[in-house]
């Protein structure tokens, strides 16, 4: 698959431990959401306003990196992918993307990036840092 660069003149993010996603700027998002080979292979289809992924085709999503300050910090599926049971009677399960638009141009990096790295926030000097978890 070839490499997708967005933001290529840099942009802003904010971390934000109570958002559920991985927000973005419309046209960005749409471009992850919409323009991946593989995603189309597997099928893409709109539940509720959401982006569905077969659950059973994940393996096949490629890693998504953000780079911070030249740093890479790397998603796998299994992490922008979110999975939910949707009827505990047969397991249904539905999977669905966690990159959803936002209104501004601003990047939101919520749970699905947070939970993988270990966050810093250095309110005295008004900066975050991101570390590799184990």
């Amino acid at each position: 698959m070839e490499r997708m660069i967005l933001c290529a003149d840099g942009c802003e993010a904010i971390a934000h431990t109570g958002f559920p996603g991985l927000s973005g700027p419309a046209s960005e998002i749409e471009f992850i959401n919409n323009k991946f080979d593989l995603l189309k292979q597997i099928g893409i289809s709109h539940y509720g306003g959401e982006i569905l992924v077969d659950c059973h085709q994940i393996s096949k999503l490629p890693n998504v990196t953000f780079f911070l300050n030249d740093k890479p910090f790397v998603l796998t599926a299994n992490d922008y992918i979110n999975m939910r049971m949707v009827d505990s009677r047969n397991s249904t399960m539905i999977c669905t993307s966690t990159f959803v638009n936002s209104s501004g141009d601003i990047w939101i990096l919520g749970t699905p990036f947070l939970n993988q790295f270990y966050t810093e926030f250095d309110m005295e000097n008004d900066r975050v840092g991101f570390a590799q978890a184990k």
